[in-house]
């Protein structure tokens, strides 16, 4: 599954909270299995970075020469590996990999935050948050008194 296959989906429709909880544990599987993906091409990229500075240590310690050196200590050889291209490139592909790891971990980062406010959402939704407002009963009676006081009150004045 490519990244371009997958659409993160945050935001709520909350006059359709039926569907949102329908769609929300796809939405977590799909984006989980990319995060597992993206933990693999981590590792595969730090186990490649770990390949590539075997190599070139043992190239630099049997050939110095080809290296341009003349004295091969372990300071000398450990810079010697850092400026390989071939290490850079290594490296950056880690630097990718790790990248592409934390976005994905935000994304179901913010799969989580989701579930989290649609469940703020059901809550509010069963306590009439979003029902007419009404006023308890008896309260109309309480209300024309209260006006009817003011009115005598104005009068008074």
């Amino acid at each position: 599954m490519s990244r371009t296959d997958l659409e993160l989906k945050v935001d709520i429709d909350d006059l359709a909270l039926d569907k949102e909880w329908v769609s929300q544990p796809t939405q977590v599987l799909r984006w989980t299995e990319e995060l597992a993906r993206a933990r693999k091409a981590a590792d595969a990229a730090k186990n490649k970075l770990e390949v590539v500075h075997a190599e070139l240590d043992r190239e630099i310690r049997q050939v110095p020469d080809n290296f341009g050196l003349s004295k091969v200590t372990e300071t000398v050889v450990a810079e010697t590996i850092i400026l390989q291209e071939e290490h850079q490139d290594a490296l950056s592909e880690l630097a990718d990999a790790k990248y592409e790891l934390n976005m994905v971990q935000a994304a179901v980062t913010a799969l989580d935050h989701k579930r989290k406010a649609l469940e703020g959402l059901v809550n509010l939704h069963a306590m009439q948050y979003h029902a007419e407002p009404r006023s308890p009963e008896g309260m109309e009676d309480t209300v024309d008194l209260m006006e009817k006081k003011m009115i005598r009150n104005r009068r008074r004045d």
